[in-house]
């Protein structure tokens, strides 16, 4: 499944090259949208002195616990072939007011072992697109907003016809009062428009709220479920995919302004937890500027 993702690497060197133009004539832009999980750290409303910002946001997909190996797992628990990866989106960005910022983010994945053929390293398709920090601010909540698309840069793209995908990423948080509880909900929203869309996945759609017990200003405890559907060209609408919902279970780890961690468990719901079926996976958060 992992050898779907893997373009040609000149082609992802070009589309390197694109965004860096991109960048530096058109007012640069960049990070977040995606799966991608910005922290609450990581979207913080702290003023920068430079008006440019260059972050990292890495996913680590690891194996199970009771196969703990350089491959990832069935939600049974049974060993792939699919390697364990470490996702990567380095995002530069341009600072507007208000929390604003305009972005672009190439995109690649590294991975320890593929076919048994040593590491192998991936581009993906870059994004570009604008995010606010604090689209909505109180003292009690906070909505983060992304809106970006892909460029269809990889081979693969181009094999599937893909003409664009827009998305969105809205992280709500809202803290209990003066306690150390809070809420956070996670919801993501990406439509793809194909040249030839039959049979293409065109819509899916991520729901993850959770609840999180901050510890210090280092420790966060947090716990959330993850509901992913997705759509089909050519199927009814009422027939939605369900992507391995799962429940998940971790640690908040910030470690300075610069970096935050987030280990953490997974395992589906439809599963009764064990060592077998319980997948081990992080998030990464970096700012550089």
């Amino acid at each position: 499944m992992y050898r779907r993702f893997l373009p040609v690497l000149t082609a992802g060197i070009a589309s390197f090259t694109f965004l860096l133009i991109f960048e530096s004539t058109a007012l640069a832009a960049t990070p977040s949208d995606s799966t991608s999980t910005p922290s609450i750290s990581t979207i913080s409303s702290a003023k920068k002195t430079s008006p440019f910002s260059v972050g990292y946001f890495g996913i680590l997909y690891g194996p199970t616990i009771g196969n703990f190996s350089a491959y990832q797992s069935t939600p049974e628990g049974e060993k792939t072939t699919r390697p364990i990866q470490l996702e990567n989106e380095l995002t530069l960005g341009y600072r507007l007011s208000g929390g604003g910022k305009l972005y672009v983010k190439p995109i690649f994945v590294l991975a320890p072992v593929v076919d048994g053929n040593g590491q192998g390293f991936t581009w993906y398709d870059p994004k570009v697109g604008y995010s606010n920090s604090r689209f909505y601010n109180s003292k009690q909540a906070n909505l983060y907003l992304s809106l970006n698309t892909y460029i269809p840069a990889t081979d693969y793209s181009k094999k599937k016809t893909l003409i664009t995908a827009p998305g969105s990423l809205s992280i709500f948080t809202y803290k209990f009062g003066e306690t150390r509880w809070s809420f956070r909900s996670l919801n993501f929203i990406r439509a793809y428009f194909y040249e030839n869309p039959t049979g293409q996945k065109d819509f899916k759609v991520w729901l993850w709220p959770g609840i999180n017990y901050k510890i210090n200003d280092v420790v966060t405890l947090e716990a959330f479920y993850q509901m992913n559907k997705s759509h089909r060209n050519g199927t009814d609408w009422t027939k939605t995919q369900d992507d391995n919902s799962r429940v998940s279970a971790g640690l908040q780890l910030n470690l300075g302004k610069a970096l935050t961690l987030n280990p953490q468990i997974h395992f589906d719901d439809a599963q009764n937890p064990s060592t077998k079926n319980m997948e081990l996976g992080m998030l990464l958060f970096g700012s550089f500027l």
